[in-house]
């Protein structure tokens, strides 16, 4: 999938191995579905995966996704106060659109970093 802001784009890649058997519609209408109710109206695309199973175990489980996002959430802050300090997050709510507000070169540095890009 790709994900197109202002004047840049990048690429993600499922963590899972398939097929794309839907798209959803009313996301690529109405891209902003998928940040307000990415479980409900916003999914993006359903797959058809042979190896599951196998897919996941690779995935990270239960237990772990909190303390994971928050490792990733205080890298994400000291990768953007870094180059941008008057953007950096100070126990508040996340900034929406973060990637269209930072400069260039921490914009690659971010997809590069936390998108696996």
């Amino acid at each position: 999938m790709t994900i197109y802001g202002d004047g840049f784009s990048f690429e993600l890649v499922s963590p899972i191995e398939g097929v794309v058997t839907h798209i959803n519609q009313d996301v690529i209408q109405n891209p902003a579905l998928a940040l307000g109710d990415p479980y409900k109206d916003g999914w993006i695309a359903t797959l058809k995966a042979p190896d599951f199973n196998t897919n996941q175990r690779n995935l990270m489980q239960a237990s772990m996704v909190a303390p994971w996002m928050h490792y990733n959430q205080t890298r994400l802050n000291a990768e953007v106060a870094k180059l941008n300090p008057a953007l950096a997050q100070d126990g508040g709510v996340p900034v929406s659109g973060l990637l269209q507000r930072v400069n260039p070169e921490l914009r690659h540095r971010i997809i590069t970093e936390f998108f696996l890009n």
